[in-house]
């Protein structure tokens, strides 16, 4: 609605162009959480990465870092501008020593949401960055930055990785409490997608984030919890570490609830 209005109309009659680089991350930020399909957001999110693109010397860390996260939602079907828009973020990153690690996370989980036949390199891209991503972690970063860093490393295939992973662990396992339910859902299934690839998650962690998921079960949307207790099962979690379903944690209860409302 926003797009076809009064706003649109005068965003487009301004022109990219005439919109500082504050602006214009703000904007492809706020494009990247619209829903599937909206009207509009697509071509109007190709355009505003044009101009991004073509004013990438103008952009500081923290706005290529919310860029290469917001383009891991919209996912972008021109490789060559993202390699180019990641290669100039990766660079300034390196650059800038003091990035904070709530910007390396978003750039960490930009690159790991791209698909793989449009970033091929992702892994390479990840490994690169281990040393910023170990310091960040050594600093104590909060419980979201953490875990999306931890997301991110799990999607990563070279073993350096495991640094990562293990120091990422340590920190969650002290402060998953500051993580809501559908991020600690989200964790669960990190937790799983990694173990996967050999690496183990420690019992620490998983008896802390199932303690979590039973108390804060009721801030979910019904129809959540089992995906948590599909990804613990897969782990291969004792069962009695894994939380309890109710019948509204079951999938079928997100349909009964639609039609309900209807």
């Amino acid at each position: 609605k926003v797009l076809r209005g009064a706003i649109g109309e005068r965003i487009l009659e301004l022109g990219f162009g005439s919109f500082d680089p504050e602006a214009l991350t703000l904007m492809l930020n706020s494009l990247s959480r619209a829903e599937p399909g909206v009207w509009g957001v697509e071509a109007m999110a190709s355009s505003l990465l044009q101009e991004i693109h073509s004013r990438l010397h103008e952009l500081d860390a923290d706005q290529l870092t919310s860029i290469v996260r917001s383009l891991g939602h919209l996912q972008p079907e021109v490789p060559e501008v993202l390699k180019q828009v990641l290669d100039h973020c990766q660079l300034k990153v390196e650059e800038d020593a003091g990035v904070s690690p709530r910007s390396l996370a978003r750039l960490c989980q930009g690159i790991a949401m791209q698909p793989s036949t449009t970033l091929p390199d992702a892994s390479e891209r990840l490994v690169s960055l281990i040393p910023q991503v170990r310091r960040a972690l050594e600093a104590k970063p909060t419980a979201v930055s953490t875990a999306q860093i931890f997301w991110s490393y799990s999607r990563c295939s070279f073993d350096e990785r495991d640094v990562v992973l293990k120091n990422a662990d340590a920190r969650l396992t002290e402060r998953a409490i500051d993580l809501t339910a559908d991020l600690l859902i989200n964790l669960v299934e990190a937790m799983e997608a990694v173990g996967r690839t050999g690496w183990s998650p420690s019992e620490a962690l998983v008896r802390k984030v199932s303690y979590l998921l039973d108390m804060k079960r009721y801030d979910l949307q019904p129809g959540k919890l089992w995906r948590a207790t599909k990804a613990f099962e897969s782990l291969g979690v004792a069962p009695e570490l894994i939380p309890p379903l109710e019948t509204r944690d079951q999938p079928a209860q997100t349909k009964r609830k639609r039609t309900q409302s209807e």
